[in-house]
Parts: C-alpha cells; sequence; structure tokens
C-alpha cells in the first residue's frame, strides 16, 4: 500500500526506464526463471516500429511465490506496460504510457493480533492502473500529465471479521524547463497533485499539493561546478514551505572528482498514516509533515582497471512518522518521533584484477547519535568476486560471480508490525554468501541463482525468516528482425 503512505513523489511516479526493442520489422524477448518456495516468472517483451516516427513497446510479466512459509503465504501478481512513442516535426516528441499492476497475497501472522484475535487467513489484493502523457522538446521543455486509479482490499478469507477496501484516485502533473545564458545553465518547474481516497472503513479524504522550484549551476574555473536550487511547496491545510538544494563539484584530475551537497526533503503524511483503522496500526488525523535535512560529502576516483566511492553523510529528521506501539497499547499507532541525528559512511568499489577476474563490493555503516531508529542494521554490506571469460570465438560468454552479503546488528521492535516499540528482540549479525552462474550465447542468456548454500537461519524483518539454500534458474530468449 505504497499509494495509501505517501510514498509516492508526484513528479517521480510513473517515470521508468523502458527498454526500447522496437525495430524493423518486429523485435522481442522471452524471460522465464523458476526456483525453490514455487517460485516461478514468466517476462515477455514486444517492441515495433509503426512507422519511421512511431513507435510501439510492450511488456508482461507473470509471477508466482510461496514465499518462506509455503504453508499460509502465497504471493501472485501481473504487471503489464504499454509505450507509444511519436515524433513530431524535428525536436517534439509525445509519449503515451500505460501501466497495469496486480496482486494477491496471502498474509502470514506470526502471532494473534491482540484486537482481532480470531485472524488467521489474511488476504490482500491490490489493483493499479496508470496512465500517463509525455510531451517533450529537445532538452529544453518537457511536461507530463498522469493518472492513476488504486484499489485495495484486505480481509479475513472465509469470514467477514475483516473486510476493507479503499479506493485512491490521483492526478499528478509536472512541467520542467530548461535554458543556457552564458556560463550559468538552469532550469524551473511547477508540479501540482490531487489525491482523492474512499473507504468504508477509513472514511472519505482528499489531499492536494502544489509546488515549484528553480535551479542555477555555474562552472568554476576549470575544475570545479557549483549549483543551487530553491523548492517552494505547499500541502493541503498547511504554510508554505521553503526547500534548498546545493551540490558542489570539483574536479582534481578528470579522474578524480569531490562532490558536497546538502538538500532539505518534506515527507507528508499518508492516506494510511491519517486514517488507518487497523487492524495493524492506527492513524492519526494531527500528524505533522516530516522534515529531512541532508549533508554529505563525496570523492569519486577513477583509477586504472576500476573506481572507488567514498562518502560521509549527515542526516537530522524532524517528526519523523512511525507505527510505534507503547506498553500500554495494544496496536501501534502512527506518532510523530523525536529529532533522529544520524552519520553515515558508504564505500563502494569496482576493480579488474585481470581480463578473467573483477572484484566488486559495497558497504554501509551507521553511526547512529540520537533516537537510533529499529529494524535496522549497523552496517550491511555485499561483495563479490565475479570470473568471466569468452569462449569460442566469443559465441559463449560465461560469468560465474561468488559473493556474500553482511548484515549488522540489529534492535527489532515487538510486534513485528510496528517500527518502533519499547520491547525489542536482539537480532545478531550475519554473513550469507551466493552464487551465480551466468552464460549468454549470442541471443540467448541462461543464469542460474543459489542463494544461503548454507543454510542459515536469518531474518531481514524478525521474526520472517529469510529462504535456506533457495536455487533458482531461468532463461531470456532475445529475438531481432
Amino acid at each position: 500500500g505504497r499509494m495509501l503512505n505517501g510514498m509516492n513523489p508526484g513528479s517521480q511516479t510513473l517515470y521508468i526506464e523502458p527498454k526500447d526493442l522496437s525495430g524493423i520489422p518486429v523485435r522481442s524477448s522471452v524471460g522465464y526463471r523458476t526456483g525453490g518456495n514455487d517460485y516461478d516468472d514468466i517476462d515477455t517483451r514486444f517492441g515495433l516500429q509503426l512507422s519511421r516516427r512511431t513507435r510501439l513497446n510492450m511488456g508482461a510479466v507473470l509471477k508466482n511465490y510461496s514465499g518462506t512459509l509455503s504453508v499460509v503465504e502465497k504471493y501472485r501478481s501481473q504487471k503489464v506496460n504499454i509505450a507509444v512513442d511519436r515524433e513530431l516535426g524535428r525536436n517534439w516528441q509525445v509519449r503515451y504510457l500505460l501501466l497495469r499492476n496486480r496482486s494477491d497475497l496471502n498474509l502470514p501472522l506470526f502471532q494473534p493480533l491482540p484486537d482481532y484475535p480470531s485472524l488467521n487467513r489474511l488476504h490482500q489484493k491490490e489493483a493499479r492502473y496508470d496512465h500517463g502523457l509525455m510531451v517533450e522538446k529537445g532538452q529544453t521543455f518537457s511536461t507530463t500529465l498522469q493518472l492513476i486509479d488504486y484499489h485495495r482490499e484486505l480481509y479475513n478469507r472465509g469470514t467477514t471479521l475483516l473486510d476493507q477496501q479503499q479506493d485512491v484516485t490521483q492526478v499528478l502533473w509536472h512541467g520542467l524547463w530548461r535554458g543556457n545564458i552564458s556560463l550559468l545553465s538552469f532550469q524551473a518547474g511547477a508540479d501540482w497533485r490531487w489525491s482523492r481516497m474512499k473507504s468504508d472503513a477509513w472514511g472519505g479524504h482528499e489531499q492536494a499539493a502544489t509546488g515549484g522550484w528553480g535551479q542555477v549551476a555555474m562552472a568554476l574555473a576549470p575544475k570545479g561546478r557549483i549549483s543551487a536550487g530553491l523548492r517552494l511547496q505547499k500541502w493541503t491545510d498547511a504554510e508554505w514551505t521553503l526547500l534548498p538544494l546545493v551540490k558542489m563539484r570539483y574536479d582534481v584530475t578528470p579522474d578524480w572528482r569531490w562532490m558536497l551537497w546538502g538538500e532539505r526533503i518534506v515527507r507528508p503524511a499518508g492516506f494510511a498514516h491519517l486514517y488507518s483503522s487497523g487492524p495493524f496500526a492506527l492513524g492519526q488525523a494531527t500528524l505533522r509533515n516530516q522534515r529531512s535535512d541532508l549533508l554529505g560529502l563525496g570523492m569519486n576516483r577513477i583509477f586504472s582497471g576500476g573506481h572507488l566511492f567514498l562518502s560521509v553523510s549527515w542526516s537530522s529528521i524532524k517528526d519523523g512518522i512511525w507505527a510505534e506501539i507503547r506498553q500500554d497499547e495494544s496496536i501501534p499507532v502512527y506518532r510523530n518521533q523525536p529529532l533522529q541525528q544520524q552519520a553515515s559512511l558508504d564505500l563502494a568499489a569496482e576493480w579488474r584484477l585481470s581480463s578473467w577476474f573483477t572484484f566488486n563490493a559495497a558497504s554501509k555503516g551507521m553511526l547512529f547519535q540520537k533516537h537510533e531508529p529499529q529494524n535496522w542494521p549497523n552496517v550491511s554490506a555485499q561483495g563479490y568476486v565475479q570470473i568471466n571469460h569468452r569462449f569460442f570465438k566469443n559465441d559463449l560468454d560465461a560469468r560465474l560471480r561468488i559473493g556474500c552479503a553482511v548484515q549488522g546488528e540489529q534492535e527489532a521492535s515487538m510486534p513485528y508490525y510496528s517500527q518502533y516499540s519499547e520491547e525489542t528482540m536482539a537480532v545478531g549479525a550475519v554473513l550469507v554468501p551466493y552464487l551465480h552462474a551466468i552464460f549468454i550465447i549470442k541471443d540467448a542468456t541462461l543464469f542460474f541463482s543459489m542463494q544461503n548454500p548454507l543454510n542459515q537461519d536469518y531474518y531481514r524483518v524478525y521474526p520472517y525468516p529469510m529462504p535456506r539454500g533457495l536455487f533458482r534458474w531461468g532463461f531470456v530468449w532475445r529475438f531481432f528482425d
């Protein structure tokens, strides 16, 4: 229910990076993946050049999964997308997008819900349709109009103990203009979003947001660049808010770059935060918007055979919105939290050791300073060594990847569907290896994957267990002209 939790920024909801398979006359691809825990999915893509100026791209994914708890947990989804592109004149382009998402999910309960002790077969259905119209003129102007229709059902199979339905309609508009004057480059834009929810359990409500922004960038001597922006934003029943953004870049050499950035972000409370009536959390209509201030310093270095990225960042979150349960309560309640401050260290590196071997790693270390969050590991990292070689005059591209993921210690909130609680469970650190093998034979790709081959018991969200010894395999076949 991301639509209900206010997690979709108005200018980003529809943004996708489609694969343009359209050619003359037809290009397409078919993929199939299967594996343990009744996992399987079919992925098909189709592209057609209808005329010299018109392209059509379509795709569909059908997915099934029984999860770790196959007795009670089932997941099924269907995703369809259609994109039609039309060139108008030399610089204008129009695109229509249709996205359709449907899913069915059995929700496992690890313990009875205090206010709903008889619930034992919870099921959730979601359906979402997006229609979008985008108009672009080269790199100088773009505008997007989007319509979203979202439907959600939550009920207990075979009984009438719980039956919730939410219908959300959302209209989004976004416009952007770019230009250059001498050494200055600038962009300005505006957006508008309107949302309406109808629900027997949550009531009928509306939200609206209006905003505009401007950003200017300028070169500083031959090696530096600075950009500064300001956003003016207004949400329903709130005052206008100024949100600054600053970025600086300095190139010591063409292969060595330093970066500095600062930004303020405001996240409004969504329908679920404000009006939810359970069974997992209760909303509060008086919630304040969450405000985040971010500062960061980063370094990117490119060297022979690889690159290194290192950054130190600091964030301050005021009025964070979490589902918190207190000692005298039986169900979490969405509340604004005290000021939270934290620092983090991020590292990413890739090094091609030889024509056969490549090393890749990424890590994040969190240094929480105030009001430490729960369900969040203090350290997370993953890395792998890849053996890659081409055989039979480059007809076979073979890649073997041996890696591991590291998850540090964390405090899990209790019960598991809360985000913050006085009672917690300590979850220990874990190192989980994995193996991937990929074989590319001209237009076909065959892959094999083994996750958690040592059958370790570990958790991302306690007490939901991650799969043990999960084996998957599949293929993708591309057809051209």
